[in-house]
């Protein structure tokens, strides 16, 4: 069976964080490819030389070097010149309302998710931003 999410691309640079956001992904059954970049830099390399785009992008806030705002920024004109979009999800562990506020105001950034992902999480934006995807879990 077809998963409902080709390519998720989680950008954090916590190993930690990434691990068990990877772990829900895989469990989930949703998801048939997993990439891990550790900050915003390397996740838009790798944007510019990936085909297809990944379906899903989660989205930490902060990074060192290009922390999530800007990756945010950088991302949206790199769409726009290839003529290319993805859902993004911030998934922070951050409480600043400042953050989910400004997640409401961004072109680009479509959601804000507290860490850690878990697999309910999961579901709830597979079905809000992929709702004519089928339903497979495992989770």
């Amino acid at each position: 069976m077809k998963h409902p999410l080709d390519l998720v691309l989680l950008v954090d640079d916590s190993k930690v964080e990434a691990y068990l956001s990877r772990l829900t992904l895989e469990k989930s059954g949703l998801v048939q490819q997993i990439i891990w970049q550790s900050d915003g830099n390397n996740a838009l390399e790798f944007l510019s030389t990936v085909s297809p785009w990944p379906e899903l992008i989660f989205l930490d806030i902060h990074m060192p070097g290009m922390n999530g705002w800007e990756f945010a920024e950088a991302f949206q004109s790199l769409a726009l010149s290839m003529k290319k979009a993805s859902i993004i999800v911030m998934l922070s562990s951050s409480q600043d309302p400042d953050h989910r506020q400004k997640v409401t105001q961004s072109l680009v950034i479509q959601d804000f998710l507290e860490k850690p992902l878990s697999h309910e999480k999961l579901i709830q934006v597979v079905h809000k931003y992929f709702p004519n995807r089928p339903k497979q879990t495992t989770g």
